[in-house]
């Protein structure tokens, strides 16, 4: 039994009330009791790492499939308790110790608690990404899914910084996401060198050609703005 996704059992009275809220049907048929397994006789619990990837996958593609949505808002609301039950269980479980493998699964599932708008997620994601930061600071992947919270949070510039870094190690999905933040901050020139590039090898992405389109619509706008504001002393006498 490896000792990196174990933790002791005093979550035990945790889980029994909050299984009730694991989903018998809808977006997915998981279950709380699958993804710990506790054995008493050692008196420690572990989690389950390819089943909760399994449930991640499943709601993290909520937020980022697009067009894909849940069949009523009785269906969203099961989601939503899954995902608090998920964020209760992981976020404890990580602070024990050799618990490395969870850290990454905690600010993951914090950022799609964040887009399903649960109270307090945006300062989970935060924590939970700086957590990952500091124990894997050369890992392209936290880069790129900070860089992505960033991004969908508003703070553009460190998104950019971030996902600079995730692109210079090769994650190239970054690329169209640093157009898109280097866009918010009006830097039109910088992002479309981003996105002309990711459009060569993604040449029937919508997303790219909807985002070239508004920086060639700023660069409209920009002009007239540049000449109103023109010194009304060039053209004098």
């Amino acid at each position: 039994m490896n000792r990196m996704d174990m933790w002791r059992p005093g979550l035990c009275l945790t889980l029994a009330l909050i299984s009730g809220s694991c989903l018998a049907d809808g977006y997915g048929q998981y279950q709380l009791d699958r993804l710990v397994r506790i054995d008493r006789q050692q008196e420690r619990s572990r989690i389950e790492i390819d089943y909760l990837d399994l449930w991640l996958a499943e709601l993290a593609s909520y937020v980022q499939t697009p067009g894909r949505q849940f069949e009523s808002d009785e269906e969203r609301q099961r989601a939503k308790a899954d995902l608090r039950a998920l964020e209760s269980i992981v976020g404890l479980a990580v602070l024990e110790p050799d618990s490395a493998p969870l850290v990454k699964r905690c600010a993951l599932l914090a950022d799609i608690a964040y887009h399903f708008g649960l109270d307090g997620a945006a300062q989970r994601a935060d924590l939970a990404f700086n957590r990952w930061l500091l124990l894997a600071p050369q890992e392209s992947d936290v880069h790129y899914h900070y860089g992505r919270f960033l991004l969908t949070s508003g703070q553009y510039p460190r998104a950019v910084f971030y996902l600079k870094n995730a692109f210079s190690q090769g994650v190239l999905d970054a690329e169209l996401l640093l157009g898109m933040a280097l866009l918010k901050l009006g830097e039109r020139e910088e992002a479309e060198s981003y996105l002309r590039h990711y459009q060569l090898t993604h040449p029937s992405d919508a997303r790219v050609l909807s985002l070239l389109q508004q920086s060639q619509q700023m660069d409209v706008v920009a002009k007239p703005q540049a000449k109103s504001q023109a010194s009304p002393y060039v053209n004098a006498p």
